[in-house]
Formats: structure tokens, C-alpha cells, sequence
């Protein structure tokens, strides 16, 4: 977030209930500028100004997940938090008068993205200490190559575990008034590493 420009200019003056994250959409990349790329991705509400939501893809690009969330959106019954704040201007709820927003008055941006077979990519099954991204024991290399999907690959299986923890990172900069987010995956997470 440091390194990226993603945070406010002066952190010491913010309550604990602020977000910590620039609230100058210019500070991140939209990510149809990189619909291919993985990671974490945000939600910044055109409207009222305010990042509203994280979130995590690997597999699949930017713009694939930003259109599995725009069908959601437009669905009779909400099925998450999210939509149920911010229904399409295409769906039947466009009219429900507790919403935040529409999902239309959202642009998605990118925290932290990734091409998942870039070299960096590929070297995040090695330790800090061997030239990778996480600090982890060999206990925790192979909870994580124990764990998630069987059909991943090894690469696949760190790959989704660092997406997952730039969301967490994000999602804890969030506002907690602002955030629409709910991370059920963080339990998840927290086993593999025994938390």
C-alpha cells in the first residue's frame, strides 16, 4: 500500500473508524486497463467518494470477475451484502429504497495485481529468504500445499493464498462503516496457518 501511493497522505490524523486508503480514485489503476491481470481488487464508489469493498481473483482476469459480479447484481434475490447495498440499475431492486448505490456508479481498481505465469508469479511457492514474497516455515508451506482445491497446481494453491492476504490487508484498511465486504474465506486462511 506504502510502495503503491494507495494511502492517505497523513495516517496519525485519522480515527480508528477512517479509511486509511487514498480516497483519490487517481491513486490506483482501474483494472480494465489490466482486465487479464490477477490479485486484489477494490471497489471505489463514484458516488459518494468512498472504497467500498475488496476482493480476490486468480484464475481468471479483472474483467471476468467484475462481470460475475455485475450478473449478481442484477439478480432477484440478492446474494451477498454487496449486492443487497449496491443493486444494478438493470435489476429488479433498482428501486429498494435502503441501497447505498448502483453497481454502475462502481469502478473497479486494482490493489495488487499479477500475470500468473510472470516469473514473480511463479516463484511465490519459495520463502522470503529464498527470494519470495511470503515468511513462512516449512510447516506453513506444506499446510498450504496440503490444503485448497486438489486440482490446483502448487504454484496455483500460493498464488491464491497471497491474493487472499492483499485482500485481508485492503479489506482491513477499509472503513468499517464504508465496507460492504464479507470475507468468509479469512477463516479458511487462518487454518492453513493454524490461526
Amino acid at each position: 500500500m506504502i510502495l503503491s501511493n494507495h494511502l492517505k497522505l497523513d495516517l496519525k490524523c485519522l480515527s480508528e473508524s477512517e479509511c486509511l486508503l487514498s480516497s483519490n480514485a487517481n491513486q490506483f489503476i482501474p483494472c480494465l486497463a489490466f482486465p487479464r491481470r490477477e490479485g486484489a481488487y477494490l471497489y471505489f464508489d463514484l458516488n459518494r467518494g468512498v472504497i467500498i469493498r475488496s476482493g480476490k481473483v486468480v484464475r481468471r482476469g479483472f474483467q471476468a470477475r467484475h462481470d460475475e459480479h455485475l450478473t449478481a447484481s442484477k439478480e432477484e434475490k440478492s446474494s451477498s451484502h454487496f449486492y443487497f447495498m449496491y443493486p444494478s440499475k438493470e435489476g429488479k431492486r433498482k428501486e429498494k429504497r435502503d441501497k447505498l448505490g448502483c453497481f454502475e456508479h462502481l469502478t473497479q481498481i486494482i490493489a495488487v495485481g499479477f500475470d500468473p505465469s510472470s516469473e514473480p508469479a511463479m516463484q511465490v511457492i519459495q520463502s522470503y529468504d529464498e527470494g519470495g514474497l511470503l515468511i513462512m516455515s516449512k510447516e506453513d508451506e506444506r499446510r498450504i500445499k496440503s490444503s485448497l482445491k486438489k486440482e490446483l497446481t502448487v504454484v496455483q494453491k500460493f498464488q491464491e493464498v497471497i491474493a487472499y492476504l492483499f485482500e485481508f490487508g485492503y479489506d482491513l484498511a477499509l472503513s468499517p462503516e464504508n465496507n460492504v465486504s464479507r470475507s468468509p474465506g479469512f477463516e479458511s486462511i487462518l487454518g492453513i496457518f493454524g490461526g
